[in-house]
């Protein structure tokens, strides 16, 4: 599937957004620690994010070679 990078970008920000929601969540300090399992999940939730974000950055480079490519054949 061929994904545009506003669909990358879509899918990077309503990922960060729920890492942000979650990470609200988590429990003050004051009041107790966070347990091994929702610190865990905070960071899968982290390796999402992460996971758009360098499909956005593969997509630029992609994006970048192509336009060398057709730069080059013009010459």
């Amino acid at each position: 599937m061929n994904r545009t990078k506003e669909d990358l970008l879509f899918s990077y920000k309503r990922s960060l957004s729920s890492f942000k929601e979650m990470v609200s969540e988590l429990p003050e300090p004051e009041e107790r620690l966070a347990t091994t399992k929702e610190l865990a999940r905070a960071a899968w939730y982290a390796l999402g994010v992460n996971a758009y974000l360098e499909d956005i950055e593969e997509f630029e480079q992609k994006q970048e070679q192509e336009s060398k490519k057709e730069g080059s054949s013009h010459e």
